[in-house]
């Protein structure tokens, strides 16, 4: 199985959820991170995740179909 994890723009929130990662990599389950690119950093050394989409929020914003194009290509 596979999941995918949001979290965009808050450091904090990236932080709480890379303990829930522990647990879903623990359980067999693959995870994918989307985060904006300037908070990437926090998560690229992190062993236990599948794969990192780095985004530019301000893109997305602008047309929110991009962030699932890009996800497709993951």
């Amino acid at each position: 199985m596979k999941v995918a994890i949001i979290r965009l723009s808050a450091l904090g929130d990236i932080i709480h959820a890379a303990v829930i990662n522990e647990f879903l990599y623990k359980s067999g389950i693959k995870v994918d991170w989307i985060v904006e690119e300037s908070l990437s950093d926090i998560l690229d050394f992190h062993p236990k995740i599948n794969k990192i989409l780095k985004i530019n929020l301000k893109s997305v914003k602008k047309n929110k179909f991009n962030l699932v194009k890009e996800y497709k290509k993951i």
